[in-house]
């Protein structure tokens, strides 16, 4: 599942010396200070839907 955006992320945390947990807390502040929060959440929440019809 990584795509450009997914090698841009992990790049980045590289750079600065986060681990995964780290980079995961600063997109969710963004999304929360960006007005995002609920869109991210929606969307994960749905992914997680097709997670469980597929197991």
């Amino acid at each position: 599942m990584r795509n450009e955006t997914h090698e841009q992320f992990e790049a980045i945390a590289a750079r600065a010396g986060w681990d995964s947990f780290t980079l995961l807390v600063l997109i969710a502040r963004w999304a929360e200070d960006n007005g995002q929060f609920q869109p991210l959440i929606d969307y994960l929440d749905g992914l997680a839907d097709e997670e469980e019809d597929d197991g």
